[in-house]
C-alpha cells in the first residue's frame, strides 16, 4: 500500500511536467507521405503523385529526404490540409523544384509556392519557393529546408502549388516536396515557472510523507 501510494504520487508529478511544457506542439498527418498515397491530404489537379524517386532535366536523380516516399506535384497541381497551430509553433518541410521548361516574354514563369490560410480562408502567409527566372532554363534547385513560425494561435490550411504559366502546357514544372512536419526539439521543453512551483511543492509533500510512513 505504501508503495502504492508513493508511486501514484510520483505519477502525478511527472504529469504535471509533461503537461506544463511551454509549447505545445502539432503534427502535420502522413506529412512524410510514407502511407505511400496522400492519406489527410485534399488534393487537386490531375498532376499529383507520391513518388520514390524523381528526375530532373538534366538527369539528376532525387530520392527522399527521409524514409522511401515524397510528393511530386506536377504543375497544375496543389495538395492542402487543414491543421491548427499554437502561437511560436514552426511549421517545417523539404522541397525541391524542378523546372522543366524555359523563360521567354511570351511566356509566363512556372513557379511554386506555399500559402497559409486561415479558418475564414483568408490568406495568412504566401511564399514564392522557386520558379524558372529564379534557377534558370530547366535547371532546379536540389533539396532545400524551409521553415515557417505561426506568429499568433489559429487554424486552417497549409497548401503547397505547382503553378504552370499560360503557354506551353506540355512543359510542365515539377515541386517537390517530404517531410512536413513540426520540427522535434533538441532537448526537452522547459516548463513553465508556475508548473516548477506545483512540482516542487508536492516534491516537498511527497518527501515529507514518506518520512511519516517509515516511522
Amino acid at each position: 500500500m505504501r508503495k502504492l501510494l508513493l508511486s501514484t504520487l510520483l505519477l502525478m508529478a511527472v504529469c504535471l511536467v509533461a503537461t506544463g511544457s511551454a509549447n505545445a506542439t502539432f503534427i502535420v498527418p502522413n506529412g512524410g507521405f510514407e502511407d505511400g498515397n496522400f492519406t489527410a491530404w485534399d488534393v487537386r489537379g490531375k498532376h499529383a503523385n507520391v513518388v520514390t524517386k524523381a528526375t530532373a532535366y538534366d538527369g539528376t536523380e532525387y530520392l527522399p529526404t527521409e524514409g522511401s516516399y515524397f510528393a511530386s506535384l506536377t504543375a497544375d497541381s496543389f495538395i492542402r490540409q487543414e491543421i491548427s497551430w499554437e502561437k511560436g509553433d514552426v511549421l517545417k518541410f523539404s522541397w525541391a523544384f524542378l523546372a522543366m521548361d524555359l523563360h521567354r516574354k511570351w511566356r509566363r514563369n512556372d513557379r511554386a509556392m506555399l500559402i497559409i490560410k486561415d479558418s475564414e480562408n483568408k490568406i495568412l502567409y504566401k511564399h514564392r519557393l522557386a520558379d524558372i527566372i529564379l534557377v534558370g532554363d530547366y535547371g532546379d534547385t536540389g533539396w532545400q529546408d524551409f521553415t515557417y513560425q505561426f506568429p499568433e494561435t489559429g487554424s486552417g490550411k497549409i497548401i503547397f502549388l505547382s503553378k504552370n504559366h499560360k503557354w506551353g502546357k506540355q512543359y510542365r514544372s515539377v515541386l517537390l516536396l517530404d517531410d512536413v512536419h513540426d520540427p522535434v526539439p533538441e532537448s526537452a521543453p522547459v516548463p513553465e515557472p508556475t508548473t516548477m512551483l506545483l512540482v516542487g511543492t508536492g516534491m516537498i509533500g511527497l518527501a515529507g510523507l514518506r518520512r511519516r510512513l517509515n516511522r
